[in-house]
């Protein structure tokens, strides 16, 4: 109907217009943005206007602009600290027109017309990428990687002309990575603002270290099957120690601290669809046996964190909740298709030349051993009366009926393990 009245023109106009306040810009970068994601007719109207161009100038000036608060004197991007206590909290930053316009151009790189122009300008690449990495707001570094994962999805047309490459954005998001994930393992519990937290479950803290790695992923998941082997190997080995400390966070934690893991799910969910890529290919499954990524994949399935008390349980879940356990589900779910995959091979082995029979083994021993071992808080973890094993709880998920992906993966899994 907007674009029926040409109200979309309208909103172009406003932004191209110089004398326009900074928050009717806004208004209207968020306008065309949910045109543009709403449907593709809204979408093509927009890129195709006269008006467009000008306005993705703008838009592009003031992302620039921005990521020119992150630079040093001598123009190098400004290092990114491990900790950071002046980070703006989510929904309290105050570059919303800034946050829009990076929002706009995401939305408009799916247009054939419009992607040309934004792949071709080089210097809103690096913006990107220094807000990507440096910006001191959740909602803007998480903008900025959004951005990159629209970019990531047509790496096809990646050439020298647009000055994105596989590698520079594989490089700057493992960098993000990495950086997050030091940020994330000095956490403290009770702190509850900026790079403090995690962020709990109301809508203040939607934007968090979770979010940031999740959405990292997200892109990665994009540009695997074009990376270089050896930026592979690299983002499993991140990815890898990433997933074991937040199954052993989740194995630990008791609810009171269940206001850590906000996005936990997501985070989870986009890497194993990452491990899942990986244990389809022949060039990565060795890889994935002697890193221990199929060790910690294995740990998923014994320990179930869908069903364990360290999930937060709310009287009234709200959608964050839902969404978040909804995640956890499906990165369970991708495990066992990957583990499913992996063990159609008996002859695969870890570099300790570890059989099935001995990792499955080693990993039992292990889990059943930290029963023993006192909680975080002076809490001791409650001891069931038998045992964890692989195989009952492979058995536990082929009798959930109502999840059939699961069910026939964790079928498949006994038959090759145990058949």
């Amino acid at each position: 109907m907007i674009i029926d009245v040409d109200g979309h023109i309208s909103a172009l106009h406003v932004i191209g217009e110089p004398s326009s306040s900074p928050a009717a810009k806004k208004g209207c970068f968020d306008l065309l943005t949910t045109i543009c994601t709403k449907s593709r007719t809204g979408r093509l109207a927009i890129g195709d206007s006269d008006e467009c161009s000008g306005c993705i100038e703008f838009a592009s000036g003031c992302i620039k602009s921005l990521s020119g608060q992150y630079m040093t004197n001598d123009g190098e991007a400004t290092e990114a600290e491990t900790t950071k206590s002046n980070i703006a909290p989510a929904g309290k930053t105050q570059f919303d027109m800034e946050l829009a316009a990076i929002s706009f151009i995401s939305c408009l790189v799916n247009n054939e017309r419009c992607r040309g122009t934004i792949l071709k300008d080089v210097d809103l690449e690096s913006a990107i990428e220094i807000l990507a990495k440096d910006a001191q707001s959740y909602e803007i570094q998480h903008a900025a990687i959004l951005y990159l994962g629209s970019c990531a999805r047509y790496v096809r047309q990646f050439n020298e002309e647009t000055n994105y490459s596989v590698e520079n954005i594989s490089s700057a998001l493992l960098s993000i990575i990495n950086s997050s994930q030091s940020r994330r393992k000095s956490r403290q519990v009770g702190t509850s603002s900026g790079l403090a937290s995690f962020g709990d479950f109301s809508k203040s803290h939607q934007f968090n270290e979770n979010l940031i790695l999740a959405s990292a992923c997200r892109v990665i998941e994009c540009l695997l099957p074009h990376m270089p082997q050896e930026l592979v190997s690299k983002a499993l080995i991140t990815l890898a120690t990433i997933w074991s400390d937040t199954v052993t966070f989740q194995m630990l934690a008791l609810k009171k601290t269940a206001s850590q893991t906000r996005n936990s799910g997501i985070l989870m969910f986009n890497i194993s669809s990452i491990l899942l890529l990986a244990s389809g290919s022949s060039e990565t499954q060795d890889f994935m046996m002697s890193s221990g990524i199929v060790s910690n994949l294995l740990r998923l399935i014994l320990s179930n964190p869908t069903q364990t008390e360290s999930r937060s349980q709310q009287s009234e879940p709200d959608v964050a909740t839902a969404r978040d356990t909804l995640h956890w589900q499906g990165a369970l779910t991708q495990s066992l298709q990957s583990i499913a995959t992996l063990t159609v091979d008996p002859s695969l082995q870890t570099d300790d030349g570890d059989s099935w029979e001995d990792l499955i083994s080693k990993l039992e021993s292990e889990v059943n051993a930290s029963k023993n071992v006192r909680r975080p808080f002076g809490m001791p973890r409650q001891v069931s009366s038998s045992e964890d094993s692989i195989k009952s709880s492979l058995e536990n998920i082929v009798r959930n009926v109502s999840d059939p992906t699961s069910t026939i993966a964790a079928t498949r899994i006994m038959e090759n393990l145990f058949g």
